[in-house]
């Protein structure tokens, strides 16, 4: 007598990868072993464990720069809002700006655009040498140039 197929949400495993859940996690999860879950998703999805989380790490990476772009320079969002009105409370949808956020566009013009917190000075004078200040360093200039 075979076993009795196992079946597998889809919908859940792609929710855990989106939240970037590797396929250990998701098959302990879902109470089954490693390899069953590999194995369904080759026959089930044609392709490899890899590749097919690799599929949906992808798209999450997607969604989430294009969340922080958004972030970044302000956006237009569609919520539902509750009106009191004389039959009662109505909601209706309205449109709000989320304003920009500098922290974030800092942060992407670091990671994106190579550009720096702080920037970096760096004077080069050819044939320049510091002299210390300290009363060592007298001493022994002194000494060395008795000694010459």
């Amino acid at each position: 007598m075979a076993r009795k197929a196992i079946v597998i949400d889809w919908e859940e495993v792609n929710k855990a990868l989106r939240c970037m859940v590797d396929g250990p996690e998701i098959a302990a999860k879902l109470g089954i072993s490693d390899d069953t879950l590999y194995r369904a998703c080759k026959r089930e999805h044609k392709m490899l464990w890899q590749n097919y989380a690799a599929k949906v790490y992808a798209s999450t990476r997607q969604m989430l720069r294009e969340q922080q772009i958004n972030r970044a320079v302000g956006y237009k969002r569609k919520v539902s809002k509750p009106f009191n009105t004389a039959k009662g409370i109505v909601f209706k949808d309205v449109i709000e700006y989320v304003e920009p956020s500098d922290a974030m566009l800092k942060w992407l013009g670091i990671q994106y655009l190579n550009q720096k917190d702080k920037a970096d000075v760096t004077l080069d004078i050819p044939n320049f040498t510091i002299v210390n200040d300290s009363d060592e360093d007298e001493i022994d200039d002194e000494e060395e140039l008795n000694d010459e």
